[in-house]
C-alpha cells in the first residue's frame, strides 16, 4: 500500500437562528398569564386535538383530548408550565404561569 496525502479546503458558513415561530402560534393563545386556575385557549377556529400541560422536567402532568376554548390547572402547584397544543397544521407551544 501507498500512502496518499490529498489536502482538500471546505468553506462552512453558520447563520445564527433568531427564531422559530409559525404563523398557527401566532393564532392560538392562552389568557390570562399568569393565571391562578382557570386558562381560556383562543384558537382562532383552528381545531385543537389535544392538549398537553407539562412540568419544568418535561413531565406530562395535564392531557386532555377534548378542548373547546379552555382549562382548569388550579389544582397544580404554582409554577412555570409548557403547554403543548396538538393542531392540524402540528404542534404549537405557549409557556403559563401558574399562582395564588
Amino acid at each position: 500500500m501507498q500512502n496518499i496525502t490529498e489536502n482538500s479546503t471546505i468553506h462552512v458558513t453558520f447563520a445564527p437562528a433568531v427564531g422559530i415561530e409559525d404563523e398557527t402560534s401566532q393564532l392560538i393563545s392562552l389568557h390570562p398569564n399568569p393565571t391562578t386556575g382557570n386558562v381560556f385557549l383562543l384558537n382562532n377556529g383552528i381545531e385543537v386535538l389535544k392538549l398537553e400541560v407539562l412540568d419544568l422536567a418535561g413531565s406530562i402532568v395535564m392531557e386532555l383530548n377534548d378542548v373547546a376554548d379552555g382549562f382548569d390547572i388550579s389544582k397544580l402547584s404554582n409554577g412555570t408550565y409548557t403547554v403543548r397544543i396538538h393542531h392540524k397544521n402540528g404542534i404549537t407551544v405557549h409557556r403559563i404561569v401558574k399562582k395564588n
